[in-house]
């Protein structure tokens, strides 16, 4: 809800150049078609996680989707394990592995 509300508030106030979505989850439909009403000359651009096909709606030719490459996620991925200057230690959960 946060996130569309922003998104939705930076549309209003014409804040940016554009709006770039990470999600093809369609809760966020309400707030990509309010940012074009508010601002139609403003693009949103949405990408899409791997195996997740774009938005299940169309939108104008303002909504730009494109897929995320699998390749720019694993390289973006923190190491297995980080320690804090404090001593703690973090694991990245074998499921996200890379």
């Amino acid at each position: 809800m946060a996130l569309a509300v922003a998104m939705t508030m930076d549309a209003a106030s014409r804040y940016g150049d554009m709006s770039l979505l990470v999600s093809t989850d369609t809760d966020f439909r309400p707030a990509v078609e309010a940012s074009l009403r508010l601002a139609p000359s403003r693009p949103v651009m949405i990408a899409c996680p791997p195996g997740r096909v774009g938005p299940k709606y169309d939108f104008s030719e303002q909504v730009l989707a494109f897929a995320i490459p699998e390749k720019h996620l694993q390289s973006s991925l923190l190491p297995d394990v980080v320690s804090t200057p404090d001593g703690r230690v973090y694991r990245r959960p074998e499921k996200w592995g890379g």
